[in-house]
């Protein structure tokens, strides 16, 4: 191979020597290296570039061979890393390897931009190895932290895992940074150039596009055993069988609503439980939807929408669809000038408030404020109060908040909640909520009082940032679940 030679792309005047005084080519290579001797200098060279240590660029080997060399390399981590959280019991999944070599052509066409702006055509595919090869430590780092309980999306450890992840990213960022600063020529404004380049075009698709689409090269393999079932039950969510049932089930529980009772306010409660991949959500609608069933009077009318593979036959799923259409069965059935709607919505949440709703490997929507609302008005259901359990969840207030409605949060509109994972029967909402103060009062914004103060407290003796719980009360709502209080009060004594 040439040395890649120097062009003259730059004005005289700005032109100035690369960082790295070995940097303005590798040296040719000769035929008598083999594949697995120049693969050894790819990564050596990868790695010292991966962790910011002065590097002889000149003892890179850019070869189409490389090329082909490293993205096996890279598959057999990805594959590697998934056998290892899923074990023998799978199989190697084709069509994840699309997604897993989606990075390739971002990475070429990256170099390609470059080695144009260069005038220097030798550069393309030295630069691509470059790029390559330090990544791969990166990568090994990423799924190692992947793979750690630790970092799962819960609220006990959701700063570690957004520390751990922004932090990859920003390696990422630097590692492109340098290695094209120290192989190209120019001023530093024209190579800032090049470094926009190379992040429009490598790192925003790979942020833009999920990172599970297609699943795993290495995807557990689902048997209907016992044995087995625990750890392939996401996958009985798309079994045939299952997947044609959902409409059954959910035509089935909205036939077991109770009309509403002319002269009394009805309750209708409407549980969601967003979030598949940790069953504290799954736990938190069980567990409510039974309390209004039996403490408010709402037997027969109470609808459970739920994300959790454990629970396929047994609710309908919780997705954007589904909400709809129950809102719309509810608004169907009810008085709207009488009855009382109790909507509760349990999952993640994020700072731009978006309310999570996930069950791989389905692509399914989350709920913003706008689409919640237009639900519910769409419904025609006059009288709401809607309880919304995730982080950041005071970001809905502003859209939902109107006289006939009772909206109330976890947290503020900039703040994170706490409670979520597979291990806990409750956020600490939902305990203070439902499973404590609405145990002995039938006012909902009373236990919104007593609830917000027992968070308070035990927050504060853990030593967390607090999540702020909100509420907002039309005037006449107030009213409304008042009288339906003194209903619920006599019929109790």
């Amino acid at each position: 191979m040439e040395p890649i030679a120097e062009a003259p792309a730059p004005p005289a005047a700005d032109r100035v020597e690369p960082q790295d005084a070995h940097a303005q080519a590798p040296k040719p290579v000769s035929g008598a290296g083999s594949v697995l001797a120049d693969l050894v200098q790819n990564l050596i060279a990868g790695l010292r570039l991966a962790f910011f240590i002065r590097t002889d660029i000149s003892r890179l080997r850019p070869t189409p061979e490389q090329l082909i060399a490293l993205a096996i390399l890279d598959l057999l981590v990805n594959a590697g890393a998934s056998f290892l959280t899923t074990g023998f019991d799978g199989y190697f999944n084709l069509s994840a390897l699309p997604r897993a070599l989606m990075y390739l052509p971002f990475v070429m066409l990256a170099a390609y931009v470059i080695a144009r702006r260069e005038r220097r055509p030798p550069l393309f595919m030295a630069l691509t190895i470059a790029l390559i090869s330090a990544g791969l430590p990166l990568e090994i780092a990423a799924r190692a932290g992947a793979a750690l309980p630790g970092f799962r999306w819960t609220g006990d450890s959701r700063w570690a895992s957004y520390i751990f992840n922004y932090g990859i990213i920003l390696w990422w960022l630097t590692i492109i940074g340098c290695t094209v600063f120290r192989m190209t020529f120019g001023s530093k404004l024209y190579r800032l150039g090049h470094y926009v380049a190379a992040v429009v075009l490598m790192v925003v698709p790979e942020v833009l596009i999920p990172a599970d689409v297609q699943g795993d090269l290495w995807a557990p393999t689902y048997r209907d055993n016992e044995s087995t079932r625990e750890r392939s039950n996401f996958y009985a969510a798309v079994r045939e069988d299952n997947l044609y049932k959902q409409p059954e089930i959910l035509a089935r529980e909205f036939a077991a609503l109770r009309p509403q009772r002319k002269g009394v306010i009805d309750l209708y409660f409407i549980g969601f439980a967003g979030y598949a991949s940790e069953d504290v959500f799954m736990k938190e609608i069980d567990v409510v939807s039974r309390l209004f069933g039996e403490r408010f009077d709402a037997g027969g009318r109470t609808l459970a929408l739920v994300n959790n593979p454990k629970t396929l036959n047994r609710y309908p799923m919780a997705t954007r669809t589904s909400l709809n259409q129950a809102l719309a069965r509810v608004g169907a059935i009810i008085n709207r000038e009488e009855d009382v709607l109790f909507l509760y919505l349990t999952s993640h949440g994020s700072e731009n408030h978006q309310f999570a709703v996930e069950f791989w490997p389905f692509r399914l929507k989350n709920i913003d404020p706008p689409a919640l609302k237009q639900m519910l008005d769409a419904s025609g259901i006059k009288w709401r109060v809607i309880v919304i359990s995730a982080c950041y969840a005071g970001g809905f207030i502003e859209t939902l908040k109107d006289e006939f409605t009772l909206v109330m949060t976890a947290a503020d509109a900039t703040h994170m909640s706490f409670g979520c994972g597979s291990e806990s029967d409750f956020t600490y909402f939902g305990k203070a909520y439902f499973d404590q103060a609405l145990r002995h009062t039938y006012s909902f914004t009373s236990a919104f009082d007593e609830a917000k103060t027992s968070i308070e407290q035990r927050e504060k003796s853990e030593k967390r940032t607090p999540s702020n719980p909100q509420i907002y009360a039309g005037g006449a709502i107030r009213k409304k679940l008042e009288n339906l209080e003194r209903r619920l009060t006599a019929a109790a004594k």
